[in-house]
């Protein structure tokens, strides 16, 4: 599962899943927010989701949920 940004819903999204034991990677544009998911140790990537290089380093064609 990919999460695109780390606001209040990605961070809800990504609290439930980490208590469901889902597999989750977190894209993050925002320097702060990024830093704040780094701080908590999520498995965040720096960068703009609407780039293709950065889908493809995400492996979005395998993602079950974006």
């Amino acid at each position: 599962m990919i999460i695109v940004g780390y606001g209040l819903a990605g961070k809800t999204l990504a609290r439930i899943l980490h208590a469901s034991n889902i597999a989750y990677r977190i894209i993050e544009q925002n320097p702060l927010l990024y830093d704040e998911a780094q701080a908590r140790n999520e498995p965040v990537l720096f960068g703009d989701a609407t780039r293709g290089s950065i889908l493809e380093r995400l492996a979005v064609n395998r993602a079950k949920l974006v």
